[in-house]
């Protein structure tokens, strides 16, 4: 089977310039979820909560927010949810990459039973992850496919409560 050939599906017009930036955008996305997490999980990880830990969450939150704002799917974060598909697509996955780089955190408080020793920044990092939740849900509330008239879209609800 040939690859497909963007260029001819655009001339074509079954492909819009939307579409192809948000297919775009979720490449790079699935390319910094895949890097965060051979940096979290794989073998040479970092310690959680060490200074390069820090460092890298930073380095990757701003990363990701570069990306983001640079394209003409960026939001604020105050916007209403995406209106399609495509756009919800984007901002859950970018909320997963937030909590992707926030699970260590979250689970440091979880775990802490009296709530003592605790950095500030961890905690600060927790909250971060379940607003990063919260928002990775509430991004498809309103998406709608408008390619097909506005039938109602259900996404990948498993993966979406896991994360």
């Amino acid at each position: 089977m040939p690859y497909p050939h963007l260029d001819q599906a655009l001339e074509d017009g079954e492909l819009d310039d939307l579409a192809l930036m948000a297919y775009q955008m979720l490449l790079e996305f699935r390319r910094e979820l895949n890097m965060i997490h051979q940096e979290l999980y794989g073998p040479r990880k970092h310690a959680p909560f060490s200074n390069a830990y820090w460092e890298f969450v930073q380095r990757k939150l701003m990363t990701l927010q570069i990306q983001v704002s640079c394209s003409r799917l960026a939001w604020r974060e105050d916007q209403a949810p995406a209106g399609n598909i495509l756009e919800a697509r984007v901002r859950g996955k970018m909320y997963g990459a937030q909590n992707l780089l926030y699970r260590h955190s979250l689970r440091a408080v979880l775990d802490n039973v009296h709530g003592k020793d605790l950095q500030p920044q961890t905690i600060d990092h927790a909250r971060k992850g379940v607003k990063a939740m919260k928002a990775s849900c509430k991004a498809f509330w309103n998406a709608t496919n408008s390619h097909d008239g506005g039938r109602l879209v259900v996404t990948n609800v498993w993966g979406t409560a896991h994360a």
